[in-house]
């Protein structure tokens, strides 16, 4: 895996499927807990902390 190729999609979800879009605290740096309205949920997040930061640091950019 090239830690330094550019960040894509990979999955996307409507905005009238969502419920709620929590940002998790803590060390949980980039992850996410989408909750639908079916009552389902999941917790997405890069796969590593240092593509967390970079993805953070493009943000602040």
């Amino acid at each position: 895996m090239d830690r330094d190729a550019p960040l894509e999609v990979a999955w996307q979800v409507g905005v009238e499927s969502l419920v709620r879009l929590d940002a998790l605290p803590g060390r949980m740096i980039g992850r996410l807990a989408l909750l639908f309205v079916d009552g389902s949920w999941i917790v997405l997040g890069p796969p590593d902390d240092a593509t967390a930061l970079r993805m953070a640091s493009s943000r602040a950019a």
